[in-house]
């Protein structure tokens, strides 16, 4: 005899992909009196698990701003 086979039912679930809430870190660097951060430097950062989002300059061309994250 012939059974036919019997579906599997399916379940849908609406979820939320889970967020990624981020730690900030700035380090400014006065170009008047240090150098800029060197690669030793920014490796110590990223063992750490910081992330260079961005390097902006000042105005007066005389400050660096880093600006690192990291997952929280």
């Amino acid at each position: 005899m012939f059974h036919p086979s019997i579906p599997t039912p399916v379940v849908f679930e609406q979820t939320e992909p889970p967020r990624t809430l981020w730690a900030y870190h700035t380090v400014v660097v006065d170009l008047r009196e240090y150098p800029p951060l060197d690669e030793r430097d920014l490796t110590d950062l990223g063992k750490d698990g910081w992330l260079l989002a961005g390097l902006f300059e000042d105005s007066h061309r005389s400050r660096l701003h880093y600006h690192f994250v990291r997952p929280a």
